[in-house]
């Protein structure tokens, strides 16, 4: 499945817990996909879990490498931006990236995945 259907998902499930919740501190939704981008990271490394983690140059944002590109919450970026994360740098990902709270990324896996990690794609017949 192409990453960027997924990333698209992403995109309409946040926007909808944001509306629904009135969450109004998020912001923008292409402004929390990028403050949270070791959240899409992560819920795109659980559907490619043979994925590389990327580190951006500047230490602002992570993405996943699949198939020799690199996706993170903004979709295709340049890979020239990113170098392949050491162990120090997934633990900074892990512990000094921003991250959604707990209770918004549960309901985001939820409402994306079924329990077998399958991803849940909600086309609209046209």
């Amino acid at each position: 499945m192409d990453p960027l259907l997924i990333i698209d998902e992403i995109k309409k499930e946040l926007e909808g817990i944001i509306k629904e919740s009135n969450l109004k501190y998020v912001g923008k939704i292409d402004d929390a996909l990028k403050l949270y981008s070791a959240d899409i990271c992560k819920i795109l490394f659980d559907y490619y879990p043979s994925a590389s983690i990327m580190m951006h140059k500047f230490y602002k944002s992570c993405a996943i490498l699949i198939n020799n590109k690199a996706y993170n919450g903004e979709g295709l970026v340049s890979i020239y931006d990113y170098h392949l994360a050491t162990m120090e740098e997934v633990n900074y990902i892990k512990k000094s990236l921003p991250h959604m709270s707990s209770c918004i990324f549960d309901e985001l896996n939820k409402r994306i995945f079924k329990d077998d990690k399958e991803i849940i794609l909600k086309v609209k017949k046209r």
